[in-house]
């Protein structure tokens, strides 16, 4: 917590001791280490540098001792207060994590579920440091070290306004570019998105005209005007049904996503988080159709 906080004072108060017991605390530690670990410089504590290669091995220590020795050994949803924190996109949000909510008010009354947005920060890294207890990834932005589950696989179509005359017939590659566009771009975590990456080969001749912060924000900016966005087939058929809204097939090839789910590697032992894990993908499995996730492989 020192090393997270850097300042004794707020260490104290996230530990709830008080202020002194943290500075004999720190004192002990010093002693223990030979090395300072955090200095005074101006008005903040920086960490030399032997603290600072104290923090992963620390963090992954306490991932491990959390998962031998917390809550996850027994668990019964009936009766559970466990909290979980899971990261997602809102693509997923809207369309698995939705469905996961609805179930756990039913089977598990007592948990709760923290949702971070995908665009909030790096989510490979926020489970590396056990900031989260669960991902939900596309492959490409894949946490590598630790498993993975393949939960779904979506392709893309082009969305647009119901009265949107270009829109009723098959969308030529041509008329694709002739339209204004709306594209999404997660300016947080610095990366654009699958759909956008596929489509760095218009670069120059395709016209975006409105940036959204995420996809769900999109069937609302696309109503009454011209313009189009490619989204998720099954969120743009699931937006049809509440927005006058029209899909089309893209005039081009686009690989479908691959969305994983990810927990920890030390936490596979902890029978909670597997719950968890076994009910995301049966929502997800729920949803069927074209784009539904072909098999169930770890990797």
């Amino acid at each position: 917590m020192l090393l997270a906080e850097r300042s004794v004072s707020a260490a104290s108060r996230r530990m709830y001791m008080s202020q002194s017991a943290m500075s004999s605390i720190l004192k002990r530690l010093r002693e223990h280490f030979e090395d300072d670990l955090l200095v005074q410089v101006g008005r903040r504590m920086v960490p030399t540098a032997f603290a600072e290669g104290l923090v992963e091995p620390i963090r992954e220590l306490l991932i491990q001792v959390e998962s031998t020795a917390g809550p996850g050994g027994a668990f019964d949803p009936a009766t559970s207060h466990r909290h979980f924190t899971i990261q997602a996109s809102d693509f997923l949000i809207e369309l698995v994590l939705s469905r996961v909510i609805r179930e756990a008010a039913r089977i598990a009354p007592g948990i709760t579920i923290t949702l971070i947005l995908a665009q909030q920060g790096a989510p490979a890294s926020n489970l590396e440091r056990g900031v989260t207890d669960m991902i939900l990834i596309p492959n490409e932005h894949r946490a590598h070290d630790h498993p993975a589950e393949t939960l779904l696989e979506e392709d893309h179509v082009l969305v647009g306004w119901a009265d949107n005359a270009a829109m009723r017939h098959s969308v030529t590659l041509d008329g694709f570019l002739a339209f204004g566009h709306i594209a999404v771009n997660f300016t947080e975590a610095r990366e654009i998105g699958y759909a956008e990456r596929h489509m760095e080969q218009f670069r120059g001749s395709r016209r975006i005209e409105v940036i959204a912060p995420g996809f769900t924000t999109v069937p609302g900016l696309l109503v009454g005007t011209q313009r189009v966005a490619v989204m998720h087939r099954r969120l743009a058929e699931r937006y049809s049904d509440m927005y006058p809204l029209r899909h089309a097939e893209l005039p081009f090839h686009m690989p479908p996503l691959r969305e994983l789910v990810q927990t920890h590697r030390a936490r596979g032992r902890d029978i909670g988080l597997g719950w968890l894990r076994n009910l995301v993908r049966s929502c997800a499995d729920d949803l069927g159709g074209a784009g539904a996730r072909a098999a169930h492989h770890t990797a």
